[in-house]
């Protein structure tokens, strides 16, 4: 079974295509990524999978399902562009409220799980306005990992790290999949 199908997936603004009849398959427990030029319909393929755009033709299947359904739907981890987050609230408190709005069994113990995954624990009381560019990034992986989904879709994930955020986030990526095979 596939984790992600597309057949002949389709999306256009305007009357220019930002994706024409794409076919794609990704096995479960891979880690498959986009390469291609700015404008090449990346972050749009990303988006309609996750669901936050609506395809103009063809289909989208998870794990054999249609991509709307709830219970693939929950068990989807998410970054796309920007973490969103509250800018006076802590790491920690984002963190918080987002396992909160999941219905996160034992969501202190999940926060502090996903901090030390993204190697961001001593940073857990600061504002996220004080946080850097490559923390935010951090952080906004540490939510699409809360309540251990079973799929991830992260556009950029690496966007604006240093080196050493770099291999966080690369390590944490690949002991993930690990973990899921």
């Amino acid at each position: 079974m596939y984790a992600i199908e597309t057949i002949n997936l389709s999306k256009k603004f305007g009357n220019m295509y930002a994706v024409q009849e794409l076919n794609l398959h990704v096995p479960e427990g891979s880690i498959y990524g986009f390469i291609g030029e700015n404008g090449s319909g990346k972050s749009t393929t990303e988006k309609l999978i996750s669901g936050l755009l609506i395809p103009g033709g063809g289909e989208i299947r998870l794990y054999g399902r249609h991509y709307t359904d709830a219970g693939v739907r929950a068990r989807m981890g998410v970054l796309i562009e920007n973490p969103g987050c509250f800018p006076n609230s802590t790491v920690y408190q984002n963190l918080m409220m987002q396992a909160l709005n999941l219905n996160i069994k034992n969501p202190k113990t999940e926060v502090e799980r996903v901090l030390k995954l993204v190697s961001m624990v001593g940073a857990a009381n600061r504002k996220f306005s004080k946080c850097s560019l490559g923390m935010k990034q951090r952080i906004g992986l540490a939510q699409s990992l809360l309540g251990r989904p079973r799929m991830l879709i992260l556009d950029e994930p690496i966007n604006g790290l240093d080196a050493d955020g770099m291999r966080i986030v690369r390590e944490t990526l690949i002991e993930l999949s690990r973990e899921s095979s």
